[in-house]
């Protein structure tokens, strides 16, 4: 993707975002479960691999507290995995139903009666495509893109704390990773 291009789709990202400045506490609320949706998988996946490294080196030790940590993170994920689902989307809806009123209030400004002449199908058809783009943009790629940083962010505060190696290798990984996708 050449750079003018990928400015100015975040040029445009940037202009929704002030159109959408009423819910940013809504917005704040959905990319937090968002990553922490995220950051349980991510708990899992240590919790299992832990569990199998326990089961062949030392197979008795811990087996049922073990089994019990997956079984209530594996739960816990299921029911973020729902609250992620149902916030994102309730947050998306109610903000392209407040955008729509204020875009027929100036539709209703500009051309008194003028709205009165669209077809109810046309209306229809109108209102369904804004909330398809809208709810896409809001529920699937803005607060996935926040959420996804902030995760990315953590994992790698907390590989730190192991390793500042292995933290920088996987940053460099990571950034590398994007700039070929982007390429």
């Amino acid at each position: 993707m050449n750079k003018e291009k990928s400015l100015l789709h975040l040029k445009d990202v940037f202009h929704i975002l002030g159109m959408v400045k009423g819910f940013s506490g809504i917005i704040t609320a959905s990319t937090i479960i968002r990553a922490l949706e995220k950051l349980c998988g991510v708990f899992l996946a240590v919790a299992l691999a832990i569990f199998v490294e326990g089961v062949f080196t030392k197979p008795t030790s811990g087996f049922a507290l073990q089994a019990i940590i997956i079984t209530s993170a594996i739960i816990t994920k299921f029911f973020v995995s729902y609250l992620d689902t149902y916030v994102s989307h309730d947050v998306s809806f109610k903000i392209v139903n407040a955008l729509q009123g204020r875009m027929y209030a100036h539709m209703d400004t500009i051309a008194p009666g003028g709205l009165s002449k669209i077809n109810s199908a046309d209306s229809a058809t109108i209102i369904l495509s804004d909330i398809s783009v809208f709810e896409w943009f809001v529920a699937h790629c803005l607060v996935e893109w926040l959420g996804t940083f902030i995760t990315v962010f953590i994992c790698l505060v907390l590989l730190s704390r192991v390793s500042y190696i292995a933290a920088v290798v996987v940053f460099c990984l990571i950034f590398h990773i994007e700039r070929q996708r982007h390429i």
